[in-house]
Parts: structure tokens; sequence; C-alpha cells
């Protein structure tokens, strides 16, 4: 589109005809130098859609998850490693889904990841026993008011099991 002195043009870009053995020969030269910078991040986490001829998908990857364990820093380890997941998890297979999971394992944010999917699966068993001993009760003729002193659920949850537990 062209408006005088604005012009607008898209560009369509297709990674898999870009340099992907360029681009990890590239990249080892700046994390071996110090000089990562924010391209480079984009440049790992796309890396695996590039075209590659000295390697194969498998070697690519395999660089690829090397280059994300060297990364410096902890946190731009996470970054890069949960980027190329979310680009690429539909095309990865399950052994290097789990080689790059693993390496995230190895990160402080999916063990607090893991942690609180740990505690929110406790928490919702604990909900879940209690309602069934509620049912339970009531099957037995227990009254709502004794349901919620010893399970500790609301009123209104009580009485909506109450009411699924007698038809």
């Amino acid at each position: 589109m062209d408006a005088g002195t604005i012009r607008y043009r898209i560009e369509n870009l297709y990674l898999n005809r870009m340099d992907g053995d360029g681009a990890l020969e590239t990249l080892q030269r700046h994390l071996a130098a110090h000089e990562w910078t924010e391209s480079d991040r984009v440049r790992l986490a796309f890396a695996f859609h590039m075209h590659f001829t000295n390697r194969s998908r498998d070697e690519a990857f395999s660089e690829i998850v090397d280059l994300v364990q060297r990364l410096p820093r902890r946190d731009e380890q996470n970054y890069v490693a949960a980027l190329i997941l979310g680009f690429s998890g539909r095309i990865l297979t399950d052994e290097q889904m789990e080689r790059l999971k693993g390496v995230l394992s190895m990160t402080d944010l999916l063990k607090a990841i893991e942690q609180e999917a740990l505690e929110k699966g406790l928490q919702q068993g604990r909900q879940e026993e209690k309602r069934e001993v509620a049912e339970r009760m009531f099957k037995r003729g227990a009254s709502v008011a004794d349901v919620v002193e010893i399970t500790g659920l609301s009123e209104a949850e009580a009485e909506e099991i109450r009411r699924k537990a007698l038809q």
C-alpha cells in the first residue's frame, strides 16, 4: 500500500528457508564470546524450524538443547526453553519433548510449577474426599448442619450434595 509519504508492505518470512546451520554457528560464536543478544534468543527459539543441510533434525535439536543449557542465566534458560516448547511443541517427537522438558526440570521454575500442581492436586483430592464423605453421611440420614460441621464444606455445597445423594 502506498499512501504518498507512507508506504506499507508485508513480506512473508518462511523459517524453513532460513539457514539453520548458519544460525546455530552464529549462536555458538555469540555465546562463546559472551555476546548473547535478544536477536540470538529469537533465533534460538525458532532454529528448529529452519533448514539444515549439514545436520540432521535430531542433531540440530541436540545442539539447540545444548545451547539452551549453556546460557549463563537460569531465567534465560527457562525463557528460551519455554519459547521452544511453545513454538515447536507440535512438531517435536515425544523423545525431543521429554528432553526439552528435562532442561526445564533442572530449573527452579519447573520445580515451583510442579510443587504448585502437586499442592493443587492434593487440595482437589481432599475436597473430593470431603464430598464423598458428605454423600455417605446424607445417605445415612445426617443433617446439613452435621455434614457442614464434620466435613468443613459450606452449607451451599452440602445442600447441593444432599440433593444429588437423595435423588
